[in-house]
């Protein structure tokens, strides 16, 4: 017997809340992590708790767009995973997801916070990531 794993649905645009709503009346476990204004963190994705001989079942509900997928397999994300989701997304109002494409190197921006405003590179020291700001005058950089 199959045991449930939580997979993720991509919806069509806006329609997480919609794909919610229409799995919930089907009876599927389903969740959408949202911020402080009832927002979805992560727009257009929507976490389905499934056996896997249940993909069907939503594949045609509304606002169903598609698995996302690795290969020829839809992505499962840990039970773990979700909880932590769960937990950051109930305990921080204000969290908000990025885009985790940036890889060391790349330019970046701060966003919030009293270094609002300042650009430098991304980097990782034993720390972490971090953010190095040049300051090519003195031939060394500030790390944040």
């Amino acid at each position: 017997m199959s045991e449930q794993k939580w997979y993720v649905a991509y919806t069509k645009p806006k329609a997480e809340f919609q794909l919610r709503e229409a799995a919930l009346l089907k009876e599927i476990q389903v969740y959408v992590p949202v911020d402080y204004r009832r927002a979805p963190l992560f727009p257009s994705y929507v976490f389905v708790n499934l056996k896997p001989s249940e993909l069907h079942l939503i594949r045609y509900l509304p606002g169903f767009s598609r698995f996302v997928s690795f290969g020829e397999e839809p992505a499962v994300i840990s039970d773990s995973q979700i909880s932590t989701i769960k937990r950051i997304s109930e305990f921080s109002p204000h969290a908000r997801a990025l885009s985790s494409r940036l890889v060391k190197g790349d330019q970046v921006r701060i966003v919030e916070g009293p270094l609002r405003g300042i650009i430098g590179t991304l980097i990782e020291d034993q720390e972490g990531p971090k953010v190095a700001m040049a300051v090519p005058q003195l031939n060394q950089s500030l790390l944040v």
